[in-house]
This record gives structure tokens, sequence and C-alpha cells, in this order.
């Protein structure tokens, strides 16, 4: 059978194999993408990313950033949450801060959940100057991402926050 697949079905078919963890159909429906002159975008991407992190290829992940950069499109919070959520779940919660210091030079905020589970494995690390930055930015910024009440995605652009 001989389909012509979009970005929409690709990206689809990305991250339905990265969610059920096969990262070779993954990579592969990602070549053939690109293959057949389909550019891929951030969401294609930020897939690519979780199935690298999900079998620990810390290296591929940052190439698939690399990429992205490459090919005109700028990480934005999705991105860089990706890459940190994915780090603290295989537990490189010091990769995870690296990514989340970059995020913050950017201009962009962590979603509320990694943010604290970025905290919580670093302060269980041992890694409290780290977890003191972290937080004092975010109570510069009015946030206290250990309350169980904040639940928004938190943007934050040239300054100004946009909560969603």
């Amino acid at each position: 059978m001989n389909l012509n697949l979009d970005r929409l079905l690709y990206n689809e078919l990305i991250q339905f194999y990265t969610d059920l963890g096969f990262v070779e159909k993954t990579c592969s429906f990602y070549h053939e993408m690109i293959d057949n002159g389909v550019l891929p975008d951030r969401m294609a991407y930020n897939s690519l990313i979780r199935a690298y992190l999900k079998e620990r290829k810390i290296h591929e992940s940052k190439d698939i950033v690399d990429q992205m950069k490459a090919s005109g499109l700028v990480p934005k919070a999705d991105t860089y949450d990706t890459m940190i959520k994915g780090l603290c779940d295989i537990k490189m919660f010091s990769a995870g801060y690296i990514w989340y210091r970059e995020m913050v030079a950017n201009r962009f905020f962590s979603s509320v959940n990694v943010a604290r589970e970025l905290l919580t494995g670093l302060k269980e690390d041992g890694k409290l100057q780290e977890v003191q930055v972290m937080s004092s930015e975010m109570n510069v910024q009015g946030l206290d991402y250990f309350s169980a009440k904040k639940k928004n995605r938190i943007y934050g652009f040239f300054g100004f926050l946009c909560l969603f």
C-alpha cells in the first residue's frame, strides 16, 4: 500500500510509536518523513527527544535539539520541558538543571509539574545550591513550585508572564 503521508500523520505515527517505546520505528518514520520532503516540526522533534530519553540515549536527544535549531526551529518551553522531564525520569537531575538554565536564559519557564520534579530530584541529590537558585528565581516571579494549587503552565516571553 502506497500512502502519501503529510506532516500531521507523520507526527501522529512518530508520537504513537514513541508512546509505545518503539524507538527504531519512531526514527524510521522520522527519516521517512524527511526523505519524502516533509519537514519535521516541533512536535516531531519533541517526540524523538522523548523516545531517545526513554532509552537513556542522552547524546542522541541533544543531537535532535541541535538538528531542530539547525533547521531554524527555536526550542520553546515544551521542548525544554521534554528534555528536563525525560532527564528527571532517568534520574539525571543535574543534566536536567543544565537544560533548565538554558530555558530560563531564553526567557521560558517550566511547567509546574516538571519544575517540581526537577527541584525534588535536585534536593534528593543534595544539589542544594541549585535548588536555592531555582527557588529564588521562582519566588521573584511570584511562583511557588511546591504548592499543589499551582497547575498552570507558565511561559515567559521578553520578561512578561502569561498564564494559561
